[in-house]
């Protein structure tokens, strides 16, 4: 996620045989910064930087969260959408009640307008 070129943060998701659901050996804990911030949340209340899950069978929803302290223009995007071969990843913006079918080429741009 990005709001400028000194404004940005990461976070990966995977799947990997030997993970858990649970924050375990192959997790990395998100670290806040003073500015931007995305990371997944697990149902613990867990941010993570990496986070390794067991298997991607059905369907499965992976909680995001953004936290900017400055006000603006933001834009998410993914990379290597291609290793989830045969699923289809959305992002929903529970905000502004929106849905957006993301892949390596899709850039979701939103404005936070006040602050913390």
């Amino acid at each position: 996620m990005t709001k400028d070129s000194a404004n940005s943060d990461v976070t990966a998701i995977y799947f990997l045989p030997g993970a858990t659901n649970a924050y375990d050996r192959y997790d990395a804990s998100h670290i806040q910064n003073t500015s931007t911030n995305i990371a997944s949340i697990d149902s613990q209340g867990i941010y993570y930087a990496v986070n390794s899950l067991d298997s991607l069978f059905g369907k499965r929803i992976i909680p995001l969260t953004f936290h900017g302290t400055n006000v603006g223009t933001y834009t998410i995007h993914f990379e290597d959408c291609g290793t989830f071969k045969n699923h289809d990843i959305f992002l929903v913006d529970n905000f502004l009640k929106t849905t957006t079918k993301m892949d390596d080429w899709t850039k979701y741009t939103f404005s936070k307008t006040y602050r913390d």
